[in-house]
């Protein structure tokens, strides 16, 4: 059986992240964005109101949610994202993501939500919140952090392996956290991501994309993958006109990966999380195309 492969569009309301900071921070950038990516047909919008980028600062809760009400909250008002667009709430924050839900469901009631919590913080807090609400689907991430709050500090949490390691630390990582989530049967709620570029070495990262095929063999149906305008892409291959950070020169990289994906993987529902929806259909239209 062929994998499914869906789009994820990433949209940051936030003035300081890495690739798009400052652009969508507005009421009238957060339209224009939700504007282009329906256009595409997205399935899923992923909407950030904290940049997680280690060269950042942490904001707190009471910013976070200010940034959701004040640029958020209007589009969801006005009702301008359709009924079939699922939402994801990128926070590390429990507290925040449930205050932005209510506000989804308040206005957009019939919109499936997603908690795409980086954390990678498997708690009781987490529990409780997946109980009192039973439609969510949460996106749990590859971290290795015992706190939330040092999510903005997970390149001093790297995990100390071999690159050849590295594949059955996240497998036996995440067949850890499965057995939790089906002690309360939110099994078929969850979302697994190796959290590229999170607590990981360039070398780690590439391996994970190198047996992404081994990683995923056997273990869960629901996957979101994001390798969109990473830095560490720049140092994949040795030619000279990449070796700028421009976004443009790491999405050919991305294109060519996410071509291999869709060729290799097989079984699974993906989300492929990205910040260019022509990627993504060029990948599609590329793999499809009968040579």
């Amino acid at each position: 059986m062929n994998s499914q492969f869906q789009f994820m569009q990433v949209i940051n309301i936030t003035p300081d992240s890495f690739s798009d900071g400052g652009k969508y921070n507005s009421d009238v950038g957060l339209k224009k964005r939700i504007e282009e990516a329906i256009s595409w047909d997205t399935p899923y919008l992923d909407i950030g109101a904290q940049s997680t980028a280690p060269m950042n600062a942490p904001i707190d809760e009471s910013d976070e949610l200010d940034r959701f009400e004040t640029y958020l909250l209007p589009v969801l008002i006005n009702k301008l994202i359709p009924s079939s667009t699922c939402l994801s709430i990128d926070t590390y924050r429990p507290l925040v993501f449930e205050k932005v839900y209510k506000w989804i469901k308040e206005y957009l009631p019939h919109n499936q939500i997603i908690f795409n919590d980086v954390s990678g913080v498997l708690d009781q807090e987490l529990i409780d919140l997946m109980k009192k609400y039973p439609d969510f689907k949460y996106v749990y991430c590859h971290t290795g952090l015992k706190d939330r709050l040092l999510t903005g500090r997970h390149m001093n949490y790297v995990v100390d392996c071999q690159k050849e390691e590295i594949i059955n630390i996240l497998r036996n990582y995440f067949q850890i956290a499965l057995k939790e989530f089906e002690k309360y049967n939110f099994s078929n709620r969850v979302i697994l991501d190796p959290a590229f570029g999170f607590s990981k070495t360039m070398e780690q990262n590439l391996e994970i994309i190198k047996s992404i095929d081994t990683l995923l063999s056997g273990l869960g149906h629901n996957w979101m993958l994001g390798i969109s305008r990473k830095s560490f892409f720049k140092k994949m291959i040795q030619l000279q006109a990449l070796e700028s950070s421009s976004d443009s020169q790491k999405e050919y990289l991305h294109l060519a990966v996410l071509c291999r994906w869709m060729n290799q993987l097989t079984g699974k529902n993906i989300i492929i999380r990205g910040h260019d929806p022509a990627i993504f259909w060029s990948a599609h239209k590329i793999t499809n195309w009968n040579f």
